[in-house]
C-alpha cells in the first residue's frame, strides 16, 4: 500500500488564528485500506487538523490533495464530491426525518435527478427517488440499522444516532472516511459496536479511515497506525505498540513535558 497514491494527502499543513498557532507542519498520507488514528491531549490541534483536511478551515500554509488533485482552500462539498466523507463531534442528523431518509440525503449528492425534474416531479425524478431509496436501504441493512429504517432520528439512542451519521457519510460513496470523535458520549456497549462497525467498513469495503479521538485505548485497539499531536505540533507516528512505548507521548498525556503540569 505504501506505493499507492494517497486518497488524502496533507503536506506540512499549518493553521493560525491571529497570533495563535493551532497547527504547524502537519503531514498525513491516507492510502487505500489505511486505518489511522489521530490522538493527543486537549488543545493538541486534532480538531483543527481534521477541519482543515475536510475543507471546513482553509490552511494558512501547506498543501492538501485528494487523489493527486490540489484541494487546498476548497470548500467542504468539493472534498465530499472527491470522495472524502466526514462525521462530526456532535451528531448532525435531520431529527424529524427517518433513518432511511437521512441516508437518502447522503445519496442525493451522486444520484439525485436534475433541478427541473425534481421541481416538476417528472418520471425521471420519481425513478431516481426509488433507486436512491433502494440503495439507502441496502446501506442501512449493511450497517445493522435495518430494523430502525423507518424510525425518526430523534427517537434513537445516542449510539444508534452515531451509526446513522456514519451510514449517511457512507452514502456519499467515499474512498476515505474521517470520523471526528465517533465514540464521544457512548457507553461501553455502544463503543464495542462502533469498533466492529468501523473495522468492517475498513476491512470489508476497503475504505480508508482516519479516526480522531480522545480515547487512546479505543484508537490503540482499532487502528493499525497512530499519529500524535501535542500543542499543534506533530509528536510521533507508529504502530499502537510503538506509540504506547514512546516516552514523549506518555509525557504529553501525563502533562510532564517541559513547562507544564497536569493538563485538562
Amino acid at each position: 500500500m505504501e506505493d499507492s497514491e494517497p486518497i488524502l494527502a496533507a503536506n506540512e499543513i499549518g493553521k493560525r488564528f491571529g497570533g495563535l498557532v493551532a497547527l504547524q507542519d502537519y503531514s498525513l498520507a491516507l492510502r487505500p485500506g489505511d486505518l489511522v488514528g489521530l490522538i493527543g491531549p486537549n488543545g493538541a490541534g486534532k480538531t483543527t487538523a481534521f477541519n482543515v483536511m475536510t475543507g471546513v478551515l482553509a490552511p494558512t500554509s501547506g498543501r492538501l490533495a485528494v487523489r493527486g488533485t490540489d484541494m487546498t482552500g476548497r470548500p467542504p462539498h468539493r472534498f465530499a464530491e472527491s470522495g472524502v466523507a466526514r462525521t462530526f463531534q456532535n451528531v448532525r442528523l435531520f431529527a424529524d426525518l427517518s433513518v432511511l431518509e437521512n441516508v437518502m440525503a447522503g445519496l442525493h449528492m451522486r444520484h439525485g435527478s436534475g433541478m427541473v425534474a425534481t421541481l416538476l416531479a417528472l418520471p425521471g425524478f420519481r425513478r431516481s427517488e426509488r433507486e436512491i431509496a433502494e440503495k439507502a436501504r441496502g446501506i442501512v441493512e449493511m450497517l445493522g440499522l435495518g430494523h430502525l429504517a423507518d424510525e425518526r432520528a430523534m427517537d434513537l439512542s445516542y449510539g444508534d444516532q452515531r451509526r446513522v451519521e456514519i451510514a449517511r457519510a457512507m452514502a456519499t460513496e467515499p474512498r476515505a472516511l474521517l470520523l471526528d470523535e465517533p465514540a464521544a458520549g457512548m457507553n461501553a456497549s455502544e463503543t464495542e459496536d462502533l469498533l466492529r462497525l468501523v473495522a468492517r467498513i475498513n476491512g470489508d469495503l476497503g475504505i480508508a479511515v482516519l479516526v480522531v479521538e480522545h480515547d487512546m485505548s479505543l484508537v490503540m485497539r482499532l487502528c493499525r497506525r497512530v499519529q500524535v499531536l501535542d500543542r499543534g505540533r506533530f509528536l510521533a507516528e507508529g504502530t499502537p505498540q510503538d506509540i504506547q512505548a514512546d516516552a514523549d507521548v506518555v509525557a504529553a498525556y501525563l502533562g510532564t513535558r517541559r513547562g507544564g503540569g497536569a493538563r485538562a
